[in-house]
């Protein structure tokens, strides 16, 4: 009798060390899974370029525009202005476009070769026309040439060449006579004057103003 009691209790004890280890594995293989399962996914998040690109795409859709500006439109360009200035388009054979600051008044009567032109005494006059082709300056390097050479005999001035919704144009600061910018667009057989007036010289913060109306530039 002694000895069947010693036989059930270490039976007794052979299950419950196989219990264990029977939960052991299980409980191994169950943490190895997981563990797997998190580094695949880290994998395909790091490695999948459309998930950055999706991303990039949502935070571009959401952006909205400058709270500053006003935006206008018509069938050849639109652009974005300062939402405080007025749009006053004349019609007239170069379809111009003028945009101007509510202080805007333009009564300097200045003399000219063709009678007498007037230039602003305050504010700022933003005109956008399409010019006719001239042979003389149809393309980019020819204007500049152009201009070079005017700001040799009329002593000042600066330019630089530039891109103004995808075109090739020419940036002017032409400081040497009545004060303006200006950049010329060349695109589709056409040119796109864009020009800024102002009474006094340009410094940088109408220099930046001007920068940011041509960056809005699109042309249809």
């Amino acid at each position: 009798m002694g000895k069947l009691k010693n036989n059930q209790s270490g039976f007794s004890g052979v299950e419950a060390l196989l219990i264990l280890v029977v939960l052991a594995i299980v409980g191994f293989t169950g943490w190895y899974v997981w563990h797997a399962k998190q580094n695949a996914d880290k994998f395909l998040t790091s490695n999948n370029p459309s998930t950055a690109v999706l991303k990039n795409k949502t935070t571009t859709a959401t952006s909205e525009p400058p709270s500053d500006l006003a935006s206008y439109s018509d069938s050849n360009y639109s652009f974005r202005y300062p939402k405080t200035w007025a749009v006053y388009a004349n019609h007239d054979q170069y379809n111009t476009v003028n945009v101007r600051s509510p202080d805007y008044k333009e009564d300097r009567a200045v003399p000219g070769q063709k009678g007498t032109y007037y230039l602003p005494s305050s504010g700022y006059n933003l005109a956008v026309s399409n010019i006719p082709s001239d042979a003389a300056n149809n393309t980019l390097d020819q204007l500049t040439a152009h201009i070079v050479n005017e700001e040799k005999t009329l002593g000042g001035g600066s330019h630089k060449k530039i891109t103004v919704g995808g075109y090739d144009a020419l940036w002017v600061n032409n400081n040497y006579d009545d004060t303006y910018l200006y950049a010329i667009v060349f695109h589709d057989g056409t040119r796109t004057h864009i020009e800024l007036n102002a009474k006094n010289d340009m410094d940088q913060s109408t220099v930046d103003q001007f920068n940011t109306i041509l960056s809005s530039f699109t042309f249809k």
